[in-house]
């Protein structure tokens, strides 16, 4: 598992599993959740923002069991704290270690709050001519761990030349054909 996460910004550090208190018809509908914007702490603290930080497999499982063992809670179980840590990995992966994270919740639903965040920049190191993979967040699935050669690259979209034997793969996937030339987002590509 281990990957990106939030800290609280004091000593302790307890990873914050980012997931949202179901208010189980509590509200009156349309307003905003009782608990706020807040994200849960592994041991069930609330907190207002977290820091992206990066952790080991070996710490946050340890994490994970002590906030078990601390909720004391029949229904939160270590599943599902590593739900919640999951999500949150994904969440955080456009972010550099040490931006700060908060929650916006609104009547429809809840988004990360990444105004004082910094992106990755995941351009930088890529040039004309590299080759790259397609990654896994790409759809159609098919383009995933597909290869090529970068052709142009204009602010996050980067134009790229697939190789034949990908692109016949992806027509047997699909029976579609693809394109010798695609664009990408940025953030899809990793360089190989």
């Amino acid at each position: 598992m281990g990957g990106g996460l939030l800290v609280k910004e004091i000593a302790d550090e307890s990873p914050a599993e980012g997931r949202r208190r179901e208010d189980n018809g509590r509200n009156d509908p349309g307003s905003a959740p009782a608990w706020g914007g807040a994200f849960e702490t592994l041991s069930g603290e609330d907190v207002p923002q977290g820091v992206v930080a990066v952790a080991d497999e070996k710490t946050l499982t340890t994490a994970i069991k002590a906030g078990v063992k601390k909720r004391g809670n029949d229904y939160v179980d270590t599943k599902a704290l590593v739900k919640g840590v999951q999500w949150m990995d994904k969440a955080l992966a456009d972010y550099e270690q040490g931006s700060k994270i908060g929650l916006d919740v609104s009547k429809s639903g809840y988004a990360l709050d990444d105004s004082e965040a910094t992106p990755i920049n995941r351009a930088e190191g890529l040039t004309e001519g590299d080759t790259v993979a397609i990654g896994p967040r790409v759809s159609p699935k098919a383009l995933m761990n597909a290869r090529g050669q970068i052709l142009s690259i204009d602010g996050d979209k980067v134009e790229v030349e697939l190789e034949a034997g990908d692109r016949d793969r992806f027509q047997r996937a699909t029976g579609k054909q693809a394109a010798e030339r695609m664009t990408f987002h940025v953030g899809y590509l990793e360089k190989d």
